[in-house]
């Protein structure tokens, strides 16, 4: 029986008809004919009611975009911090290190996941898990903060943040002797070192090159490469990554010394620090050309009279600091370009972020016997040009 025959029933039929005629209605064809979307069968979401119509409508989660944000702002202090020295970038292997503390948070996430509020723990969660590594990580390297608000880090915190023992420390010694390589005139000594304490100094002694490496095993093994060609000297050393390099050594972190004689050679060098640190002093060799980068970590060089090299300074630096000081009788031109970081002279900030390149000249640089110049390239670090007497 059609729809039309039953409106000449009774009540009764009519209501019937109307069940009837639902029931052969699919769902879908009513949002395909109307050319809305059909809302998804598990959605929780409002419907937005109005005469003759429902439309879906989104839930925006503040909650977790909050936590998201505040998360950036905690991470962009602490590489603020790092930038300026006042904590170590060590801290940061601190959240690979302790990865346990990251798979608790997924499996509570997981477990709190079936509801709105449930989810806004567990981005609440991770959040916590971040500032708590990295807070135990400033308090364990920076104990003079928690004196002076008159607090003590629990034993069991301090072990967290920098674990005692570790790993077994090797120690190796590297020579490149004069008799090697003899007659050469010139050298180039590339130095590359991903993560660790550098130090580099000269002396008048017959080696070319001598290192004193300590590591921990298995962490920034040391390589040693040479060879000569046509009169020159090539000297390589680098540094081998391991697993250590990423679950964090704390503050065993691996210490080359390193001491460059035969100053009558004609030297260049190349320096690059990744994560690590470096400190040059340099006051017997002859200079050719020096080219110093520093990623995230930090290089402070010291350059006698005599050993400001002849055909100039290059300098590169990304998140990182890079310190030069030299004599106050050297005249030197410093041509540069910022990005979003800084240089400053005698304490003096030249330039201006991001204002492109640019060209400051020292007072003294004409009428100096020794001038110098200096190429640099500013990323969000920063570099530094201090004198001496």
């Amino acid at each position: 029986m059609g729809i039309r025959d039953k409106k000449d029933s009774g009540p009764a039929d009519v209501e019937g008809a109307f069940d009837d005629t639902v029931s052969e209605i699919d769902v879908d064809d009513i949002y395909v004919s109307k050319g809305a979307p059909k809302p998804p069968e598990d959605s929780t979401a409002p419907m937005a009611q109005g005469p003759g119509k429902h439309t879906p409508t989104r839930r925006v989660k503040t909650e977790g975009r909050v936590l998201q944000a505040l998360a950036l702002v905690v991470v962009g202090g602490v590489l603020l911090l790092n930038t300026t020295g006042s904590v170590d970038w060590s801290i940061w292997w601190n959240l690979v290190r302790l990865w346990p503390v990251w798979l608790i948070a997924i499996g509570f996430s997981i477990i709190f996941g079936w509801s709105r509020w449930s989810r806004f723990a567990g981005h609440l969660l991770f959040f916590l898990a971040l500032v708590f590594i990295l807070a135990v990580s400033v308090a364990a390297d920076n104990p003079s903060l928690l004196e002076r608000a008159g607090l003590t880090l629990p034993a069991w915190v301090a072990r967290l943040a920098a674990p005692e023992g570790g790993a077994e420390r090797i120690s190796k010694t590297f020579v490149v002797k004069k008799a090697e390589a003899p007659d050469v005139t010139s050298r180039r000594i590339s130095l590359a070192v991903s993560f660790g304490d550098l130090s580099l100094s000269d002396d008048e002694s017959d080696r070319h090159l001598l290192l004193l490496a300590d590591y921990p095993e298995g962490v920034g093994e040391p390589h040693l490469t040479k060879s000569v060609s046509g009169g020159s000297l090539e000297i390589l050393f680098e540094t081998g990554g391991g697993a250590g390099s990423f679950w964090g050594v704390g503050k065993t972190m691996p210490v080359y010394d390193l001491t460059a004689g035969v100053p009558t050679v004609r030297t260049d060098l190349v320096l690059d620090i990744g994560a690590g640190k470096g400190t040059v002093h340099l006051s017997r060799l002859s200079m050719g050309k020096i080219e110093a980068e520093a990623g995230t970590g930090e290089l402070e060089m010291t350059l006698e009279e005599g050993t400001v090299p002849a055909d100039g300074l290059r300098v590169k630096v990304g998140a990182g600091k890079v310190k030069l000081v030299i004599p106050a009788s050297v005249g030197y031109k410093i041509a540069y370009s910022v990005g979003v970081g800084s240089i400053s002279v005698e304490g003096t900030r030249v330039g201006v972020a991001g204002g492109g390149e640019a060209v400051h000249t020292s007072s003294n640089y004409s009428a100096a016997s020794k001038t110098v110049r200096i190429d640099a390239e500013v990323g969000a670090g920063s570099f530094e040009v201090l004198t001496k007497p």
